[in-house]
Formats: structure tokens, sequence, C-alpha cells
């Protein structure tokens, strides 16, 4: 948020209630904007879950501006979130809800040594393809100009950044028919050399198990 002037942040959230089956609201002070430079408030939906209520929508309200958010609980849970700079600078984040597939892409390099013929260099790229899933036309042209066009995008996994990733190809088609309803396709793969080991952790015992001699470390 950017004001001029402080000001207070409150959201409001609908919720359903599964005892009831009714509709009820709840508010919640996010605190206040620091005058003249941009405050970061973190409105993430899992801050207003409630037990045994299911968030349907909740509103930020700071002054005379709102930005409603509609929560899916139908769609099932996406395969990958991305986060990313937007052209303000601004953190947001992206889950794409369509298939995700991944592609081993080997190149390889041969020479005649001796008059045998074998392989001198190998490299391996992992190269993931993501569909977006049916979008509306202002989430489209926000991808376009926002995610598409960032320099800095990551995996984010349980909440944390996981990986810097590069987005190397994207399928972005559409046509004047006001009914239409965009499907993004794009390609992307991990930022690190290492295209292989994306998480270090399950690769710990992968050369020497827990009876290895620990003489030899």
């Amino acid at each position: 948020v950017y004001s001029f002037e402080p000001q207070s942040v409150e959201v409001t959230a609908t919720y359903r209630n599964l005892v009831t089956g009714g509709y009820e609201s709840a508010s919640y002070a996010e605190g206040n904007t620091t005058a003249n430079q941009i405050t970061v408030i973190d409105v993430s939906p899992d801050k207003y879950m409630k037990e045994g209520k299911i968030l349907v929508k909740y509103t930020v309200i700071c002054d005379v501006r709102q930005i409603a958010h509609l929560v899916d609980n139908l769609s099932p849970t996406p395969s990958i979130e991305i986060l990313f700079k937007n052209n303000f600078g601004v953190p947001e984040t992206f889950c794409p809800i369509g298939n995700l597939s991944s592609e081993r892409i080997f190149k390889n390099e041969y020479a005649t040594i001796k008059g045998d013929y074998i392989k001198t260099n190998n490299s391996l790229d992992i190269e993931y393809i993501s569909n977006t899933g049916i979008i509306d036309q202002y989430t489209a042209e926000w991808l376009e100009s926002d995610l598409f066009s960032s320099y800095s995008t990551f995996l984010v996994k349980n909440k944390a950044i996981r990986k810097g990733i590069t987005i190397i190809d994207q399928t972005v088609k559409r046509s004047s028919d006001k009914t239409e309803q965009p499907a993004y396709e794009f390609k992307y793969r991990l930022s690190q050399h290492n295209q292989e080991v994306k998480q270090f952790n399950k690769f710990l015992f992968r050369l020497f198990d827990r009876t290895f001699d620990n003489t030899f470390n």
C-alpha cells in the first residue's frame, strides 16, 4: 500500500458455518500505513482461517480503497506456486492450476580418441511446462505485463521461497472475442546450474548411507 498519510488497514472476512450452513463475517485490524512510502502487509488467506468455518471471501480496506479476494475451495491444490516481482518492484504470487509436466534435455559432445568414439562432455537441463488453467481477461493482462516480463521469479513451497526459476518460453495468444477464456502455457527451468538436485536434503545419503565408516569423514 502507498499512501500520502498514515491510514488504517482492515480486513473483513466472510465465512460459511459448517454447522448451521449460514454465512457470517468477522473483521481484523492489520495496522497502519506509513506516509509517503510503500507499506507491505501480509493478507494471505491462511491468516483468516477459522476452525469449523470455510473462508469464502475477504476484503482488504484502506480508507476508500478496497480489494476483494474470492477463495476457491473447490479446485484441486495447485502443483506449484510462483513468487515474482511485478513492474512496481512489489512481490506477488500466482498459482497455475493447469497441468504440469517436465522434459529432460541432454546435450552431448563426442570425439574419436585413439580410434574409440567416446562421449567427452554432457549437460542436462530440465524444462518444466506449466499451464495457467482458464483465467479471466484481467488476470491474463496481469500475467502478460507482470509475470512474464519479471526478472525475479521463484518457486514457493510450504510458504517459503524454495528455488529461483527462469521463465524461458511462454505461449500468449488472445483474440478480440469478449467471451474468450484465455489459458497460457509457459516453460521454466531452475536458475541453479545443477538441474538434477532439486532438494539437497533428499540426497544426503545418496553416496554414503548411515553405516558408512566415519573415519573417512
